[in-house]
């Protein structure tokens, strides 16, 4: 499902601090036009933990309106607060975008058996989920022994 060059996509801003959208389609449609591989949306690049849920869903809209079924798309969907994180994931499921990122949460620094836990409620949704182990953004270092369970829970496919 995803290989090649997938990249973390800016999101634009207009002079008022918001999305600029025609500068975003034009952006998805030049990385389509040079052959981009896939996009990951509202990641640490793209500013996700600066967007309100409704800027991020737009994001999300105008990807797959533009690039939806020609390139995967990957939605960042996760928070601070796993139920937050379980219903942007639903959300973004509804839409239509192949994957999801989910980072551990950055404020709270969950135990091992927290992440365990906020991950397995966030596959329950059924859209396959790439873990974004992040040590530098979230404080939280999880060795490959505690990365490991929650790698093989359903749909996390990296």
């Amino acid at each position: 499902m995803l290989r090649g060059s997938i990249v973390a996509l800016i999101t634009p801003f207009d002079e008022r601090g918001k999305i600029d959208i025609p500068a975003l389609e034009k952006l998805i449609h030049w990385h389509l036009e040079s052959g981009t591989d896939g996009l990951v949306l509202c990641g640490s690049t793209g500013e996700g933990s600066a967007l309100s849920k409704e800027e991020k869903l737009l994001v999300f809209q105008t990807a797959k309106k533009i690039a939806g079924g020609k390139i995967p798309l990957i939605a960042a969907t996760g928070t601070n607060v796993t139920e937050e994180s379980v219903l942007l994931t639903g959300e973004v499921k509804k839409i239509g975008m192949d994957a999801c990122l989910v980072i551990v949460p950055y404020y709270s620094r969950p135990t091992p058996e927290g992440c365990l836990l906020h991950f397995a409620e966030i596959a329950k949704v059924g859209l396959p989920m790439l873990v974004y182990h992040h040590p530098g953004r979230t404080g939280i270092k999880l060795d490959a022994e505690e990365l490991s369970p929650i790698c093989k829970l359903p749909g996390v496919i990296g």
